[in-house]
């Protein structure tokens, strides 16, 4: 599985352009699919080039006017994440998009919730030895949020979106309190 390179900066705040020269971008080779505004904010939707998970995967970005990414969200079929077969893939890009997404100061409870999605084994529904985050990936919980000392939210969540259940992995700047 990909690992984000120490000197690499995080997606996280990156100019869009910078972000898709990135070992992420690449390995995973995600291509513009829509883009459209919503106010000051540019939003765009990225999938991988490859046919077989084009369906199943999805990168949203919300941009500012200068460029930089100001929150994104990873998202995953659960009929992806949970085959057999194809799950490893689904966790493959779940887990190098934590590593990738925060600055090493946010990225502590990112990074946990990481390598448990790397460790490829789930535990039983009887073990409690998962983190609350992990078990939202499992399938188990409907959502949890991580949050930063630094700034940052973490957000795994299981909806269902017109009639496939999907998970979602969002990463932002907490709101600044007015």
């Amino acid at each position: 599985m990909p690992r984000m390179p120490a000197s690499r900066a995080p997606l996280l705040g990156q100019d869009l352009n910078q972000a898709r020269d990135t070992w992420f971008f690449q390995w995973f080779h995600l291509q513009r699919q829509t883009a459209k505004r919503d106010g000051n904010l540019g939003l765009i939707r990225f999938v991988p080039q490859g046919g077989a998970f084009r369906n199943q995967v999805a990168l949203d970005l919300a941009v500012d006017p200068g460029g930089a990414i100001t929150s994104m969200t990873l998202g995953l079929g659960r009929k992806f994440v949970d085959d057999p077969d194809d799950g490893p893939f689904a966790r493959d890009i779940a887990q190098a998009f934590l590593r990738a997404a925060l600055p090493p100061a946010d990225a502590l409870g990112a990074r946990g919730l990481a390598d448990e999605i790397a460790t490829l084994e789930t535990p039983s529904e009887t073990e409690r030895g998962s983190s609350e985050a992990y078990d939202v990936f499992l399938g188990r919980s409907p959502e949890f949020t991580i949050e930063s000392d630094y700034g940052a939210q973490v957000t795994v969540a299981n909806l269902g979106m017109e009639g496939e259940d999907w998970l979602l992995i969002s990463v932002r700047r907490k709101p600044v309190a007015q």
